[in-house]
């Protein structure tokens, strides 16, 4: 069982975590792709609803091929890294 630290910093994440809500976010996922959107909620096993969302894909190249795919839920297991802007 989780014990009462754990559990109130488990709380505090949430509440950061939903200061983000509504604004831009981007997601690094373990294959290489990008996601970007509008960071829209997130449920207890940590998947994440991005809306207006983005995939870039890493070409040979190096540059990012871009395309809309709309809205999205993300996997906890595919997430990498996740960069939001509190402030627009």
């Amino acid at each position: 069982m989780n014990s009462e630290k754990e559990k109130s910093q488990n709380q505090n994440l949430i509440e950061k975590a939903k200061t983000f809500l509504g604004k831009s976010i981007m997601i690094s996922l373990k294959d290489q792709r990008r996601i970007a959107g509008t960071f829209e909620c997130f449920d207890k096993q940590g998947n994440i609803v991005v809306s207006n969302a983005a995939e870039e894909s890493k070409m040979k190249s190096g540059d990012f091929l871009r395309r809309k795919i709309g809205n999205v839920i993300i996997p906890y297991d595919f997430i990498e890294n996740c960069f939001a802007q509190k402030n627009l």
